[in-house]
Order: C-alpha cells, then structure tokens, then sequence
C-alpha cells in the first residue's frame, strides 16, 4: 500500500492524541500518544514492547509530523507491517479506526479514548 498526498485530518480526530489498544499474547494494553514519536518493536528500549517472534526489534515508528497527524512508518521489519490487512509501504497518516499487525501483535487505533477497558 502506497499513500497519496497527505491531508489533514478529517473532522472529529481529537488534535491532542491517538490512542493505540494493543493485542498481543498478555492482556491488551492501552496507549495513549502523546508525544511525537513512538516506536514499535521488541527491543526493550521500544515505547511499545512486543513479546512477538515474528515482530523485529525496530519494527516500526509513529512520529507526528509538523501538521499534528500522525504518522506510521514501516522501519524495514522482517515480515512487514499490515494496516486493515493490506502490506504498508513506505508511510501513512493514521486517522483512526484502522487495525495495525506488527507480527503477530494487533494494535487497534482509536481517535478517542474507549469508555470501557480495551
């Protein structure tokens, strides 16, 4: 999957953060991002840490850019990084809604923070 142009984001995204659910084999856990990076992998210096064979060490970034959106970056991972199914190539703006697999590990995005635990 390749991205077009980048727009700003569509009415209703909250401009303070996106917040990351993340499924993996323990319990899922709640994100919420606020600063302007954020790393994925199983390195244990990641902001998310993965307990998954099947996700690299530094596999993969959101940063938000100069426009307040945020970004996902794939960081060349072994077996990639999918969003709603599709191979991510290269970068694309997260809005919220989508579903991220680093490996194994599902991370759902939201553009609120969920009412009920994740």
């Amino acid at each position: 999957m390749t991205t077009g142009p980048l727009a700003p984001p569509p009415r209703g995204v909250s401009d303070d953060h996106l917040w990351l659910v993340v499924r993996g084999d323990d319990a899922p856990q709640l994100v919420a991002m606020t600063g302007h990076r954020l790393t994925v992998g199983r390195d244990l210096r990641s902001d998310i840490v993965l307990d998954d064979s099947k996700a690299s060490r530094h596999h993969a970034e959101i940063t938000r850019d100069p426009m307040g959106r945020y970004v996902l970056t794939d960081l060349t991972s072994r077996n990639g990084t999918t969003i709603d199914g599709r191979q991510l190539v290269g970068s694309l703006v997260l809005v919220g809604g989508e579903l991220l697999r680093f490996g194994r590990t599902i991370v759902e995005v939201l553009n609120s923070e969920p009412e009920g635990p994740p």
